[in-house]
């Protein structure tokens, strides 16, 4: 299967730690990509059973030219007062008065991790509710380690960025959050569990095996997150598979809830996928219907004891 070390893989990493994998019997080969959607090509072979990551424009092409894949179930929750992933500003501009609302954006450099992607539709989305137009700033896409020196040199004057680096900016004095992405945008997905069409059908019994395993690690990450039950252990387990090392930081991020209820804001995804249409990174809008099942998932969830989603 497909990782990036994000912290979006935390449940998944805590599944492994805590044997519950080994319990169904599953021997898991983690497979290491810079993002999910490079691994879209190797899930459509089903030389990957699943992949952990994005849904946008690069999916949706890959669908368009035969590929199959499975949209399983939502990996994240992003809650309007959740600050993971945040848009941030320049703290300098804050500070000398030529921030005062996103509408000051006009003629400022903008980054994102990845253009064409849901970053990019999230800065879109909140420079249209201020009266500008993607046209009227310069967006570019730029890694999140790179963006620091950038806003330290003021070569760059706001991101789309996500937690650790939103504190670590911050602390730096930086950048300042200015409005999570949660709300923005209420109710979007980004990240998601695919699995490969060979997977979900050929072997359903283990796809549902493998989604057991990781609903109680998923469970146990959101009660760490809402109770503070093992937190010791399962940062031990988070900074073995991820690049944040730090406790302190650790405590400090704002750590994503996990998406235990599984269920799809299509809705969401066609709003998406008709931004993507409309930039010309698609050619047409991709059968939703077909790509989202979540059947397995919910097979999973009742296999674990969690309570039907609403």
């Amino acid at each position: 299967m497909q990782v990036t070390g994000q912290g979006n893989e935390a449940g998944l990493y805590t599944a492994l730690e805590r044997g519950y994998f080994r319990d169904e019997h599953l021997d898991l080969e983690l497979v290491q990509f810079d993002s999910g959607a490079k691994a879209i090509p190797a899930l459509g072979t089903g030389e990957l059973d699943v992949g952990l990551g994005s849904v946008g424009p690069a999916l949706f092409n890959a669908v368009e030219r035969g590929v199959s894949v499975r949209i399983v179930a939502p990996m994240t929750r992003i809650d309007p007062e959740h600050l993971g992933l945040s848009f941030v500003v320049r703290k300098a501009l804050l500070d000398e008065g030529q921030f005062r609302s996103p509408a000051d954006l006009r003629g400022r450099r903008i980054a994102v991790p990845a253009l064409a992607s849901g970053n990019e539709y999230l800065v879109d989305r909140l420079l249209q509710q201020h009266g500008l137009q993607l046209q009227d700033v310069s967006v570019v896409e730029l890694a999140t380690p790179d963006m620091g020196p950038a806003f330290a040199n003021g070569s760059l004057d706001a991101a789309l960025i996500g937690d650790p680096s939103g504190v670590v900016f911050a602390d730096r004095g930086w950048t300042v959050k200015v409005m999570g992405a949660g709300a923005i945008v209420p109710g979007i997905q980004l990240t998601f569990i695919m699995f490969s069409e060979r997977f979900a059908t050929e072997r359903t019994d283990v796809a549902i095996r493998w989604l057991s395993a990781y609903l109680r690690g998923a469970r146990d990450w959101q009660r760490m997150l809402d109770t503070g039950q093992d937190r010791d252990e399962l940062f031990g387990y988070y900074s073995q598979h991820t690049a944040l090392k730090d406790r302190a930081l650790f405590d400090r991020s704002a750590l994503s809830p996990l998406a235990l209820d599984g269920k799809v804001n299509v809705d969401g995804l066609r709003q998406q996928a008709a931004w993507a249409r409309e930039r010309g990174y698609i050619v047409q809008e991709p059968p939703l219907e077909r790509l989202i099942d979540t059947r397995l998932f919910e097979a999973a969830r009742e296999r674990v004891g969690l309570a039907a989603a609403p």
